[in-house]
């Protein structure tokens, strides 16, 4: 008897240790290399290095991991430059995906530092590189645009597929020797923010020859200047930043198979010119801000020749002031809308754009609450007066809108009232708002919009309204109804 219960016993201690072992098993350092080192790839280089202190096991893993990323903020400014070259010193992979490095000055003297910064860049070049991102300053104060040469090999480099540069000492003119250069290079990220880097970036833009993706930061970088962007295979093409005194900086672009386009944020409006009317564009994302802030931001009496560029995409995104009517572009190919809306005096805006649109079938309404004032104080506020004549695609094409952030003003209510009234082929029309908005503008609860909605006579036979309320921590409540 005692037998078998010890021997019960044994079992019993042994499953609860099989147990424990299953729980705290390490099953992570079970995994394959290759698996351990593509999760490694996705850390910082600082912290991949780190995980030698688990185990044996994690040794050696980091040194043929394909990803490297050195961000000074993450080290010591004493520190980085040692810590740099003891990884590309021990890294034993032949070759490299992704190198990126943030390098900021305030520790060594310029050319100590431009110095280990162009090492470092050679010594990478050197894995075959797919992925490159730099961001060098020398906040020492005494170097210059184009102080820190870059290797001959950075420019001829057969497997650079993508690169991102911002630098206020880097020299990216490339070398006399270099004949060809960046043969594979499909994607460039640049900064303008500099004298001199405007004209730099032209000659780098016009040694990329199979170049696809483009984008360009910008902040003030000197006097006025006219970009010229020739790049033949271009596809996209996106301008961001913030410059001051916008209107004085122009760009030029000839890229006749160009397919999207962003330009956003403080960037002019008057200073875009495609060149062979970019007929291939497709989708295009307008959200500018107007340069001059002692002109009224919502309006502006000429649409600017950008408008014209654009007009013959299918998706489009405006976040502009108001372009008097009389110098809108037709869109005639146009699918997809976004608005952005700032004032309630844009709803007369938005019917010559539908008048403009013959084939639109989406359009989505964006109310800027913060901008958006009380009809009666609005400076030039003139109530919404339905057009006289249809707009053609709200009779024939025009299938979902979408309202975002419904104010409850008596405007919204009428434009509301009007699409239903007259879009034949109607499906959906979405109205979002908070009960806070409603509340405050008209004492209304969402079960009183709803009802109201209910009321409104509906052109379409088939079309669904669906009224969104977002709570003020963004969980929604949804109440659809069908009319």
């Amino acid at each position: 008897m005692d037998r078998r219960i010890r021997k019960h016993a044994n079992k019993v201690r042994m499953a609860r240790r099989m147990a424990w072992e299953a729980i705290h098993k390490d099953r992570i350092s079970q995994l394959p290399d290759d698996t351990l080192s593509h999760i490694l790839s996705l850390l910082p280089t600082r912290d991949a290095v780190r995980t030698t202190i688990l185990s044996k096991r994690w040794n050696n893993l980091w040194i043929s991991i394909p990803n490297l990323d050195f961000d000074q903020r993450e080290v010591s400014s004493d520190k980085f430059g040692e810590f740099v070259d003891g990884v590309l010193s021990l890294h034993a992979s032949s070759n490299i995906q992704k190198f990126r490095l943030c390098s900021r000055n305030s520790y060594y003297n310029g050319d100590e530092y431009l110095s280990r910064n162009s090492r470092w860049i050679c010594d990478a070049m050197r894995h075959n590189i797919v992925e490159l991102d730099l961001h060098i300053f020398d906040n020492h104060g005494s170097s210059r645009l184009g102080d820190l040469q870059l290797p001959v090999s950075l420019f001829t480099c057969k497997t650079l597929v993508a690169l991102k540069v911002s630098s206020n000492c880097m020299n990216l003119a490339p070398p006399p020797s270099a004949s060809a250069c960046f043969p594979s290079l499909k994607s460039l990220r640049y900064t303008l923010g500099w004298p001199d880097s405007a004209s730099m970036f032209e000659m780098l833009a016009s040694k990329c020859p199979v170049l696809e993706d483009l984008t360009i930061d910008t902040f003030t970088f000197g006097n006025a200047y006219t970009l010229n962007i020739p790049a033949a295979g271009l596809k996209t093409f996106r301008i961001l930043g913030d410059l001051m005194d916008a209107d004085k900086y122009s760009f030029s672009i000839n890229a006749p198979k160009l397919e999207n386009l962003v330009v956003s944020g403080q960037v002019g409006l008057s200073n875009y010119y495609f060149s062979n009317n970019a007929k291939a564009m497709v989708k295009a994302e307008i959200h500018l801000i107007h340069g001059d802030s002692r002109e009224n931001i919502y309006h502006v009496e000429r649409a600017p020749p950008l408008l014209e560029g654009v007009s013959g995409v299918k998706y489009l995104s405006l976040l502009t002031p108001m372009f008097s009517a009389r110098s809108l572009p037709s869109f005639d190919n146009l699918k997809h809308l976004k608005v952005g809306l700032f004032r309630c005096s844009y709803w007369g805006y938005v019917i010559e754009l539908l008048k403009r649109s013959p084939n639109l079938e989406d359009i989505v309404l964006d109310i800027w609450t913060s901008t958006w004032g009380k009809q009666e104080y609005v400076k030039g506020y003139r109530p919404f007066n339905p057009p006289e004549v249809v707009p053609i695609c709200a009779s024939s094409h025009l299938r979902t809108i979408s309202i975002i952030n419904f104010m409850g003003y008596d405007d919204e209510f009428e434009v509301v009232k009007y699409l239903l009234q007259y879009s034949e082929v109607l499906r959906r029309l979405t109205i979002s708002t908070r009960e806070s908005y409603l509340f405050k503008t008209r004492r209304m609860t969402a079960e009183k919009l709803h009802k109201k909605a209910l009321k409104f006579q509906k052109c379409s036979k088939t079309c669904e309204i669906e009224i969104i309320i977002n709570s003020e921590t963004d969980r929604h409540k949804n109440c659809s109804c069908h009319l």
